[in-house]
């Protein structure tokens, strides 16, 4: 939730932070969205928790691509 922060200028933090979380909760009823879709399909509450885990999966690569992007460097 800080990476925003610390790549937006002072000048631009509120709007561009409106704008992430805007998108942010968007990406959330996106993915519960997603996530009953799975579990009605299999008829499974398995198939949720699967997805929750896909999506935990995938976090460490869409920080690397964000950290990448942002050109914020390694922290030793």
């Amino acid at each position: 939730m800080s990476l925003p922060a610390r790549v937006l200028q002072p000048a631009t933090r509120a709007i561009g932070m409106g704008a992430f979380y805007s998108v942010y909760y968007a990406a959330i009823d996106a993915g519960n969205r997603c996530r009953r879709a799975f579990a009605k399909w299999s008829g499974s509450a398995a198939a949720a928790f699967d997805f929750g885990a896909a999506v935990l999966l995938a976090c460490p690569v869409l920080l690397w691509g964000f950290n990448r992007i942002a050109g914020i460097p390694k922290k030793a």
